[in-house]
């Protein structure tokens, strides 16, 4: 099963990883870990958010700190990164809400065709997810909505690890 482990619901954690140990770090609302056993990386590189007060929404910062890890990632060879895990904070409120609200409220004092050529910079940044060039799953620790569902649907696969994950 290419070392990913198993995600499973554990005592103080949402979300860990059986038989591994993550590590790494991050800054930005998003953080970057690899996947490991016995100290030897087993080639999964968890994408975690990590900004629970606010449901994880995506805003331009956590944008473009996403698409940094993202292109960190697309650089590794085939040995070294076999897949990639996308999951919400380790408290399971919500993989993502979407839109940061003071973002898209900003967006209503612009310009249609300003706000335009933003919201394809914004999505861009989060679809850069699609350059990795391994298989990308989402783990959806709980409410996926609106960019947060789009991000969850450019993955090559959704999985629902919470019975509160919900998709919108």
């Amino acid at each position: 099963m290419i070392g990913l482990g198993v995600l499973v619901r554990g005592s103080s954690r949402l979300v860990k990883w059986s038989g591994g140990r993550l590590y790494g770090s991050g800054s930005g609302g998003v953080k970057l870990a690899w996947d490991t056993v016995e100290g030897n990386k087993t080639g999964v590189a968890v994408i975690s958010f990590d900004h629970p007060e606010k449901l994880n929404a995506l805003s331009v910062a956590v944008g473009d700190r996403f698409q940094e890890i993202s292109r960190e990632l697309a650089l590794c060879d085939k040995d070294t990164l076999r897949c990639v895990v996308v999951r919400g904070d380790e408290e399971g409120k919500a993989f993502s809400a979407g839109g940061d609200l003071q973002f898209l409220h900003d967006r209503t004092q612009s310009a249609a065709l300003f706000n335009r050529d933003e919201m394809l910079r914004f999505y861009q940044r989060f679809l850069s997810i699609r350059d990795v060039g391994v298989p990308v799953l989402s783990a959806l620790t709980g409410h996926a909505v609106g960019a947060g569902a789009c991000l969850a649907m450019a993955c090559d696969l959704r999985v629902a690890i919470s019975r509160r994950a919900r998709m919108g």
